[in-house]
């Protein structure tokens, strides 16, 4: 089989710039199958200002087939990568510039590999110009109603679904890395971008995800608890107990460790009482209403076991929410890479 190598030796991905983003404001569905559309080098060069509009044109045809656009050109396993390559430019009468185009998209894994899907056409554009040309043969594609593109990119939904079933069990181990180098995020990102209709490895990702979500509550309450501790054993004055009881405050009380932290806290708040009664007293009533909340949830969580500890739709929700703030912020990182993709 022949090899195509694409050399990326520049700025691979072009971002939509932020007014180009989707207007909704909704946040994305992380778990679709999902591809960063990706220019090559010299197509990006070759469209300048009107790399837009040809990565919106592609973006349309993903769309079609339900399929999801990455936010971050850096943050797809697969991408949809968009090579032109220009056969004859000349100009018409009139003044007007004619450009033709080999237009490929290739389908397949961010790091290289065996293509699994390609779509290959030739256009004619007519401009004004030869950015006005560009521009028309971007909206002249209309992916979304061409047979060709559409088998191709079934054949590519096909493949990363399969990808997902028949690797799920690695991209576990993978996140579970992360969750041990205390790379929570990215864990959970991992895992809650697994797409849907790779409907047993989801499962399993979602699982993993909601326990990636309660490992990082339990990393980001035990230093201020352990700090509290240290410190109502090392002195029960009045000024430590207020920083006793600050440090406790600041734990979420649907945290692993509020349980433990609304235990010291009635120790904490005795000592306070004995000092300054009015101020123990709003403590006490925030303390309450924090261990009104914790007990609510905690109720929650027991009526949903049965023998083992088995995860609620709430947490799994907020380790998707985590997914989706992770993603947002990979969105924002710069998108200057260099690398070198074979597809074959």
């Amino acid at each position: 089989m022949i090899a195509r190598m694409i050399a990326l030796t520049a700025v691979v991905a072009y971002t939509i710039p932020a007014g180009a983003q989707p207007a909704s404001g909704a946040p994305p569905e992380l778990d679709r199958v999902q591809l960063s559309v990706v220019l090559s080098p010299r197509t990006g060069q070759a469209m300048g200002n009107e790399s837009v509009a040809l990565k919106r044109a592609v973006e349309a045809g993903l769309a079609s087939r339900g399929m999801g656009t990455a936010v971050s050109d850096l943050s797809s396993r697969f991408v949809a990568y968009v090579d032109l390559v220009p056969i004859q430019e000349e100009q018409a009468p009139g003044g007007m510039v004619v450009v033709k185009e080999q237009l490929s998209i290739t389908f397949g894994e961010a790091t290289g590999g065996p293509s699994i899907g390609l779509f290959q056409a030739e256009r004619t554009a007519v401009g004004k110009n030869k950015e006005g040309a560009l521009r028309n043969f971007s909206t002249s594609l209309k992916l979304a109603t061409n047979r060709d593109f559409i088998t191709s990119l079934d054949a590519a939904n096909t493949g990363i679904i399969d990808y997902f079933e028949r690797q799920c069990a690695g991209l576990i181990r993978e996140a579970d890395a992360k969750v041990k180098q205390r790379e929570f995020e990215d864990a959970i990102y991992m895992t809650t971008t697994v797409p849907r209709e790779a409907a047993k490895c989801h499962r399993q990702a979602m699982t993993f995800a909601a326990t990636a979500y309660t490992a990082m509550l339990k990393h980001q309450c035990a230093a201020p608890y352990a700090q509290a501790k240290a410190k109502w054993a090392a002195s029960k004055s009045r000024q430590n107990a207020s920083e006793v009881a600050d440090l406790i405050g600041s734990i979420p009380a649907d945290s692993p460790c509020y349980g433990e932290a609304s235990v010291l806290i009635v120790d904490v708040t005795r000592v306070i009482a004995q000092h300054d009664a009015a101020e123990a007293q709003a403590r006490r009533d925030r303390v309450a209403w924090q261990k009104k909340v914790y007990e609510d949830r905690l109720t929650l969580t027991k009526d949903r076991m049965k023998g083992e500890f088995t995860l609620t739709a709430q947490g799994i929700e907020a380790a998707r929410q985590v997914g989706v703030e992770r993603a947002r912020a990979l969105a924002k990182r710069p998108a200057d890479v260099n690398q070198l993709i074979v597809f074959r």
